[in-house]
């Protein structure tokens, strides 16, 4: 698939055409607050994604509803994550007879684990559609440079509960 090619290319190279230039639209920015709804941990990881996206200009108020889906499913899978560290990927189920007696403990699948993997499901199908993948970023057009990392805001969540 050729790459496309942005209107001010076509301004550049002389096929800026009227029926060849892409509509542009003018939308803020997304919001640095969290949509209502969203738990700790999905507020944590919006402004993560906010401050990394927004000041390049490639998250804007259209894509809210799309990053909320993106956080909500995030927590989701953190969540899931964390009990399944708990309880492990096997549960012991009581089984009784007729009198509720026990009769013995059945190993089954922890139902976590089936939550976690739906969330990261969704979570990768958001994150392709927000840029947030390599793959995504590349279908985007987008080109990044390394800077040095900072702390995270979950990271700094992570830190004051400590």
């Amino acid at each position: 698939m050729p790459k496309k090619t942005t209107n001010a290319t076509k301004k550049l190279i002389g096929s800026d055409l009227p029926g060849r230039l892409r509509p542009e639209i003018d939308v803020q920015l997304v919001s640095a607050v969290p949509s209502e709804g969203l738990d700790p941990i999905a507020q944590a990881e919006w402004h993560r994604i906010t401050e990394e996206m927004s000041a390049n200009g490639l998250i804007t108020a259209l894509d809210s509803a799309v990053l909320s889906g993106y956080c909500v499913n995030y927590s989701r899978w953190k969540r899931a994550e964390a009990a399944i560290a708990q309880e492990g990927e096997v549960i012991y189920v009581t089984t009784y007879d007729t009198h509720r007696n026990p009769v013995s403990e059945k190993p089954m699948r922890n139902p976590q684990l089936q939550i976690s993997e739906s969330a990261q499901r969704l979570m990768s199908r958001f994150a392709d559609q927000l840029g947030l993948s390599p793959a995504g970023r590349s279908r985007l057009g987008v080109e990044h440079k390394a800077v040095q990392p900072q702390l995270s805001a979950w990271d700094q969540i992570m830190k004051g509960k400590s």
